[in-house]
């Protein structure tokens, strides 16, 4: 008898919730993050809630196809899921994620059926075709607008904060300060919201992320300008403060999901009142404002002088991967020649990313 629906969605998403996973691996033997000695390497409770919704899509997908027992699914199956997400135009990176979820599904399960080896999905054949698939998608022009928002300008972003900051919302002054902070900070959404006043270092010009996409935290520094807008903001608030807060109409502070979705809101509204909306294609949103920021980064540093450059990434080579991939492109020697690819590695890591390649979702220019 076929199992219902939910059922076996509820069954294969529970694989991904019980497991405890170490990024890059299979299954920890650890069972708990305030047991780990080494917390910066476990996914964060988000991407374990993503890699479950991944999974209970994935499951849908196979219950169409007659499967409902988690021994019978085969590589096969995964192939032809990933090709229905490819037929989406959905990125690289989403694209990656699905199939990083059904490679986890299958560590869980044969972890949990006490199987040497349990194969779902055949990593090599579906590497290459998501590789294919991304090709395709860069040669479209348009692919960096769609990705999370459109790509703006400056002055379009400063629209936006005076809209927001005119609102007659509760928030419109808190909305406005995250706006601006992301503009000038490359922040997320969900880090504007984590950051506390103690976070901020305003001798040493340098801001904080704690706890940030994937579990890890982040240092940005800014110039003295900037420096000086977070001391405004830290000013008479205890370490351990927020810097941003949302209230409801009776004047209670809201929790942070809802914040963030009254934000996006704020924004959506900001930007049909001034005039920013679009009629088709990629809307402005929270994500626009990074790529405000990484596209002011990457054109200072395509006019700062080598020197600067090479002391940018030396500031960065403190992280083990950042340093590696470096020295890989550039055979541990930056050059006017190569310099270009330190600086595409300079934005993406002060993003919150350590990869090039997401740079096409960010830069309206990426020629060297």
């Amino acid at each position: 008898m076929q199992k219902h629906p939910k059922a076996w969605a509820n069954e294969l998403s529970n694989y991904i919730n019980r497991a405890h996973f170490e990024r890059g691996k299979g299954v920890s033997k650890r069972t708990s993050r305030e047991n780990s000695d080494d917390d910066h390497r476990v996914h964060g409770k988000k991407t374990r809630k993503n890699y479950s919704a991944d999974i209970r899509q994935f499951a849908n997908f196979l219950h169409e196809k007659g499967v409902t027992d988690v021994l019978k699914i085969k590589p096969a199956h995964s192939e032809e899921f990933l090709r229905t997400q490819i037929e989406k135009r959905l990125s690289a990176s989403t694209l990656n994620s699905k199939k990083q979820a059904i490679v986890k599904l299958q560590n869980a399960v044969a972890h949990e059926k006490g199987r040497k080896k349990v194969t779902m999905i055949d990593d090599e054949k579906t590497a290459e075709m998501l590789k294919a698939a991304q090709k395709i998608r860069h040669a479209d022009p348009r692919h960096a607008d769609r990705k999370k928002g459109a790509i703006i300008t400056q002055n379009e972003a400063t629209t936006i904060e005076k809209t927001l900051a005119s609102s007659r919302s509760p928030n419109a002054k808190a909305a406005a300060g995250i706006e601006k902070m992301q503009t000038l900070t490359g922040a997320r959404v969900s880090e504007a919201f984590s950051i506390k006043a103690g976070d901020v270092n305003v001798e040493g010009n340098a801001i904080k992320f704690k706890e940030s996409k994937g579990g890890k935290t982040r240092v940005i520094h800014v110039d003295d300008e900037t420096a000086q807008l977070f001391a405004d903001l830290k000013r008479g608030k205890k370490d351990n403060t927020p810097l941003f807060t949302f209230r409801d109409h009776n004047g209670q502070i809201v929790a942070k999901d809802e914040a963030a979705r009254s934000y996006h809101r704020l924004i959506k509204n900001a930007r049909n009142q001034a005039g920013l909306g679009r009629e088709s294609g990629a809307q402005i949103t929270s994500h626009s404002f990074r790529k405000v920021y990484a596209n002011e980064l990457a054109q200072k540093l395509r006019e700062a002088p080598l020197e600067r450059v090479i002391q940018g990434a030396r500031m960065l080579s403190n992280n083990p991967s950042f340093k590696k991939k470096l020295n890989d492109m550039t055979g541990g020697r930056i050059t006017a020649s190569n310099r270009w690819k330190a600086e595409q590695m300079i934005v993406s890591h002060t993003l919150g990313h350590n990869r090039r390649d997401v740079l096409a979702f960010y830069l309206s220019d990426r020629s060297h």
